[in-house]
């Protein structure tokens, strides 16, 4: 039974306490609630979490109404308190947060208490989260009112695993499980600690529970820290938890790391994201400007779409959202369309109609698009009365000098910024641009007949928001001041160019602009996507009647420019090329120059593609992929089993097929010396290799001078320096090259930036190699160390972007290296080595502490390689060590064909007071190492695992 819980900050419904049911709840619409509602019949079951988007003094019954109002989705409301929505949603959410999102940091405001708000609503939504859901869910968190959700829910499922809360009762109306099956096991609700409007009473009254409060007058504190406690479950724990599904998805844009880091909480923000499996934006440029902050905060390199944190991995995906055509499409067979289009098409009959819809919000650009307008009424005037010259006055040559001139200045700027589109694809504008350009051109000098451009009628739509905020009071006060202004320059009392509508219409109403529209203006200085522009051209079906086409004039720092390719795409600050675009736009649709099929041409491609990737279609996807990817969420961790465990790896290895087996170390330590000490380590690795059966190798990223200290006195074992540069086979004095690598041009570039953070960082080594570099800093001052190793691996990360070569990330060193060099490439050429001397190696066990290269635990089939893992951290390893120590202890066992005899080793601290006196080590009294076998076992229990 697959079931989708959809988390949002608002449901898709809104009530209104003061009226009788069933008016009390109002469906909403949107885009987003109609696209998660068309999902929803894929699903077994689905459930949206939100707040209802009003207080309400009786929320136990009004969240029974809620649940009787709810036919596909369950909904289960977060209740806040007005101080909660004041300081969560007015303040930290679009008073801090939406100004960064949309690069307007003048407009940001940062208030501690603020963020305290934020912090405890989204708590408050992690607990919901966890009371409704199953541990096979699939959870969808949007947008960035709940950026710290997702990890929420993965630390309160760590803390319910290790004990630290309480699982309350299980809502009464969830479906009851079998109680013999523990595969089913998941949260219960059963008490509280605190009362209050705190998510767990919400939670609990959702489900139609009745919650007793356990005191009637909490503290001060209590009341500031509502929140559930969470136990097991009597049946167990189910450990499902941490491989619950969650996606997140950002409906705005995501700034560059120089903006966003001016928020005093950006790490908060950019790792609560990390909790989720799955990570949606927009664009590509979105996802860049994400991945470049986790760079810059946590101080790893990730993949170009994937991210390790905390022991999972999470995806980073591009996904434009669509329109909701469906719903358009609807709106467009009713009888109020039909009524709308006919008295539009009426109104502006003779006249061309620019349409704008946008929310009045200081990122929509409202200010600039006005200054836009009126550049163009302006330009529309001298460019009617220059060609009305033409017909007046033949002899007037300087009128018709004029003339010539102004319509050669627009000739020019035409012929300019389609070079510069041309040049720079900016805003993704594709090669039809040129043609674009190239047909006005024609148009506007070629036609005998001019469209009268001062007849273009501008519509604003202009739907209030937030008019509680200071900053959205003056945007309105200077869109009502330009609005007049311009229509007291331009207007006669037959004519006003800009007709101004202050609020919300209906989506029948809508549509029918949207068909008669000749040109759509949508310019906002920056935007997530803008489905108006979608939305536009959704109505522009040619089957229709009295539909006519149009032209979408788009802002290239809207995100619907990477898909409306044939869109005029403008800066939305130069208010010149706005002006222009707007003419071109209409002579496309409207001019004498251009026949019908070419008008119709325009809108149809970019249609198509809208209707093939609408909203639905969008919704569909992210949740397939969030289903369906394997390589996301918890990674496999090798657990650091009991003594006895370990001692059957050793066993197995020593039992496998017959042959000769090969042991490979891989020594990569933080520091300038190995971190197993050679005069300690050397007289075992001398009695392993001088066995016939084992072919011992070391393998490194030091070089071979390095190598060849510590090391060279093993003349039996095979050394390979440099991640597989060089190698020193067996009985031979002489390094070799295992494999040359020519793509060192990379190298000059790296290099200066290297050696400059070398210079900037006290204590600080670099090392140059011959295919890599290796930056150290476990000497350096922690903190110091910590702050200049972020900065250059996002130095490195913007460096090296194009060129072959790898940054990697070890213990206390960050390393750049040749994309054609690696351990894991070593290790095969070795293998391949010994198959070709009729000699082949039956089983290899691999012991590596590099954290920086995994390929060498993925070179080799399973079948035939066995991996440890020494020290912590993510890994693809069958098995870890938590130190070299244990690394000896083990090779000992080994060495001395007694695989059973680690179980029975001596214990760390015995092991550790012997380091110092090189005759203990490597004998063993069998005595001696069964009592210390006890003591171990006692700690650390024997069962395995």
């Amino acid at each position: 039974m697959v079931r989708v819980v959809f988390v949002s900050n608002r449901l898709p419904v809104t009530i209104n306490p003061d009226r009788q049911p069933p008016h009390d709840v109002q469906q909403s619409s949107g885009g987003l609630v109609s696209a998660l509602r068309s999902v929803a019949q894929d699903y077994d079951e689905v459930l949206w979490i939100g707040w209802p988007g009003a207080h309400c003094a009786n929320e136990e019954e009004m969240t029974r109404r809620l649940h009787e109002s709810s036919s596909a989705i369950q909904m289960h409301p977060v209740w806040l308190s007005k101080d909660d929505v004041e300081d969560f949603y007015n303040g930290f959410s679009n008073s801090s947060l939406w100004p960064l999102l949309h690069w307007m940091t003048p407009y940001a405001r940062f208030k501690r208490s603020w963020f305290e708000s934020y912090r405890r609503v989204n708590t408050k939504f992690a607990e919901v989260i966890l009371a409704v859901a199953r541990p096979d869910d699939i959870v969808w968190v949007h947008d960035y009112h709940l950026f710290l959700v997702p990890q929420m829910v993965r630390k309160i499922v760590q803390e319910l695993q290790e004990g630290g809360y309480e699982l309350p009762d299980r809502p009464k109306d969830l479906p009851i499980e079998d109680a013999e099956d523990d595969s089913k096991e998941f949260l219960r609700y059963s008490s509280f600690e605190s009362i209050g409007s705190s998510s767990a009473i919400a939670a609990a009254a959702a489900a139609g529970a009745a919650v007793t409060p356990t005191d009637a007058t909490p503290s001060a504190a209590a009341k500031d820290s509502r929140r559930v406690s969470f136990s097991p479950a009597p049946r167990g724990q189910d450990p499902r938890w941490h491989s619950l599904k969650i996606g997140f998805f950002l409906h705005t844009p995501f700034p560059s790391w120089e903006v966003i880091s001016t928020h005093p909480n950006v790490v908060d923000i950019v790792q609560g994201m990390l909790g989720a499996d799955l990570i949606g934006f927009h664009t590509y440029n979105y996802l860049r400007h994400y991945r470049s902050c986790v760079i810059r905060l946590c101080g790893f390199t990730p993949e170009m779409d994937m991210v390790e944190f905390e022991g999972r991995r999470s995806r980073l995906g591009v996904y434009p959202i669509g329109a909701n055509c469906s719903d358009i499409l609807n709106n467009m067979k009713t009888d109020k369309f039909k009524e709308h289009l006919t008295e539009y098409a009426d109104q502006f009959q003779g006249k061309s109609l620019v349409l704008s819809v946008e929310r009045l919000d200081y990122s929509k650009g409202m200010p600039q698009k006005l200054a836009a307008i009126e550049k163009y009424l302006e330009e529309a005037a001298e460019l009617q009365k220059a060609r009305k010259t033409k017909g007046e006055d033949e002899s007037d040559s300087q009128d018709n000098d004029e003339r010539e001139q102004k319509l050669e200045q627009l000739k020019q700027r035409f012929e300019e910024r389609r070079v510069k589109q041309k040049e720079s694809a900016r805003g993704g504008l594709r090669t039809a641009m040129s043609h674009f350009w190239n047909k006005a051109k024609s148009v506007m000098l070629d036609q005998e007949e001019d469209l009268d451009h001062t007849k273009t009628v501008f519509l604003f739509i202009a739907v209030p928001s937030r008019q509680s905020v200071q900053e959205y009071k003056a945007i309105e006060e200077e869109v009502h001041k330009s609005i007049s202004t311009i229509n007291g320059r331009f207007g006669t009392v037959n004519h006003t160019p800009i007709l101004y509508i202050h609020r919300s219409i209906s989506g029948d109403e809508l549509a029918a602009l949207y068909a008669r529209a000749d040109c759509c203006l949508v310019t906002p200085l920056v935007d997530g996507m803008n489905l108006v522009a979608k939305e536009f051209l959704v109505a522009k079906d040619r089957e229709v009647d009295k539909v006519v086409p149009g032209t979408v004039v788009l802002s290239e720092f809207a995100g619907a420019t990477q898909e409306l390719f044939d869109a005029l795409v403008v800066n939305p600050y130069d208010v010149e090329a706005v002006a222009d675009a707007i003419h071109l736009g209409l002579e496309l649709t409207r001019g004498d120059g251009v026949d019908r099929q070419y008008r119709w041409e325009v809108s149809e491609r970019m249609r198509a593609s809208v209707l093939a990737n609408d909203a639905v279609s969008w919704a569909g996807t992210i949740l397939k992929d969030l289903q369906e990817d394997k390589n996301i969420g918890l990674i496999d961790q090798p657990t650091k089993g009991p003594a006895k465990v370990l001692g059957m790896f050793a066993k197995d290895f020593s039992a496998s097929n017959s042959g000769r087996k090969a042991i490979v170390l891989n020594f990569d330590g933080c520091k300038d010396t190995v971190p197993p000490d050679p005069k300690i380590w050397n007289p075992l690795l001398e009695s392993l290799s001088a066995r016939s059966d084992i072919y011992m190798t070391i393998i490194s990223g030091r070089n071979k001078e390095f190598m060849e200290e510590k090391f060279g006195k093993l003349s039996n074992v095979a050394l390979i320096a440099e991640h597989g540069i060089f190698v020193r086979r067996p009985s031979e004095k002489h390094w070799s090259e295992l494999f040359y690598d020519d793509s060192r041009a990379w190298l000059q570039k790296v290099t200066p930036l290297m050696q400059l953070f070398e210079r900037c960082t006290p204590h600080a080594k670099l090392d140059i190699r011959r295919a890599s570099l290796a930056w150290y800093f476990g000497d350096c001052d922690e903190i110091y160390g910590t702050f200049k190793t972020k900065e250059l691996v996002h130095q490195l990360a913007l460096s090296t972007g194009n060129l072959p070569c790898e940054v990697c990330q070890g213990e206390k060193f960050i390393e750049v290296k040749s994309l054609r060099v690696a351990n894991g490439f070593a290790l095969k050429k070795i293998v391949a080595e010994q198959d070709k001397l009729g000699s082949p190696l039956t089983a290899i066990l691999i012991v590596s502490d590099d954290s920086s290269d995994p390929s060498i635990f993925q070179a080799l089939p399973k079948d035939r390689a066995y991996t440890i893992r020494v020290g912590l951290g993510d890994t693809c390893a069958r098995h870890r060590f938590e130190d070299w120590n244990e690394g000896y202890q083990f090779l000992n066992t080994i060495d001395a064909d007694d695989p059973d005899g680690f179980d029975k080793a001596m214990s760390f601290q015995r092991f550790q007071s012997c380091l110092g006196d090189e005759s203990a080590l490597p004998q063993v009294d069998s005595d001696e190492a069964g009592k210390d076998a006890d003591i171990i076992f006692d700690e650390i229990g024997t069962e395995e695992s």
